[in-house]
C-alpha cells in the first residue's frame, strides 16, 4: 500500500470540506492533497493528531494505524528480554521518584517544626502564678485580708468611743466658739420636738 492510499483509508468517508475543518486547510487543497499531490506537514500533522492515526504507519505503513494499538503492537513485538529491561527501568524511575518524594516530604517536616518553634518562642507565654495559683499563696493572703478587715474594724468600733470622749474639745478647738452653738440649738432642737 502506498502513501495515497494510507492517506484515504486514514480520511475514510469523510467529505473534503469535512476533512479542512478538522485540519485547519481549505477544502480544495485538500481535495488536492487526496487525489495525489504532496501534502504540508502541517496538514498531515493536524490529521495525525485530530483521527488518531500513528504518524509512523501513515509515512512508512509500519505498525499498526491507530496510536492507540501502538502499546497492544510494541508488547506483542517485543522478545521476553526487552521486556524485563522495560520493567526493570521503569521500577528504577519509580524508586527515584519515591526517594525525592521522601526527601521533599522531610524537608516539608523540618520547615513546619521550625516554624512551629519560632511561634512558640515570638508568644510570651504567661506567668504560671496567674494562671495556675499556688494554694499556700493564695490562704496567705486570705489570712492577710482578714487580718487587714479584723484591724479595720476594730478601729471603726474604738473611733467613736474616742470621739465622744474627746469631741467638746477637739470641736471648739477645731471650729471654735460659732461650732459649740450650732451643736447646742440642734440639741435644743431635737428637745422640742414631740416624741
Amino acid at each position: 500500500m502506498d502513501f495515497h492510499a494510507r492517506l484515504n483509508e486514514a480520511a475514510g468517508d469523510l467529505s473534503f470540506r469535512k476533512l479542512g475543518r478538522l485540519t485547519d486547510t481549505h477544502p480544495e487543497t485538500v481535495r488536492r492533497y487526496m487525489q495525489g499531490q504532496a501534502p504540508s506537514a502541517t496538514f498531515l500533522t493536524n490529521l495525525c493528531s485530530v483521527m488518531g492515526i500513528s504518524g509512523e504507519w501513515l509515512l512508512t505503513g509500519k505498525g499498526p494505524m491507530k496510536c492507540a494499538q501502538m502499546r497492544s503492537h510494541a508488547l506483542n513485538q517485543a522478545d521476553p528480554s526487552e521486556l524485563m529491561t522495560a520493567v526493570a527501568n521503569t521500577l528504577t524511575d519509580l524508586c527515584d521518584r519515591m526517594d525525592r518524594l521522601e526527601r521533599f516530604v522531610q524537608g516539608l517536616e523540618t520547615r513546619i517544626r521550625g516554624g512551629l518553634a519560632a511561634e512558640k518562642q515570638a508568644i510570651p507565654k504567661p506567668k504560671a502564678a496567674k494562671l495556675h495559683p499556688n494554694p499556700d499563696t493564695m490562704t496567705q493572703g486570705l489570712q492577710k485580708a482578714e487580718g487587714e478587715h479584723e484591724r479595720s474594724t476594730q478601729s471603726i468600733e474604738t473611733k467613736p468611743k474616742a470621739e465622744q470622749r474627746n469631741n467638746t474639745p477637739k470641736r471648739t478647738a477645731q471650729q471654735g466658739t460659732s461650732g459649740t452653738n450650732q451643736a447646742q440649738r440642734i440639741r435644743d432642737a431635737i428637745a422640742k420636738r414631740p416624741s
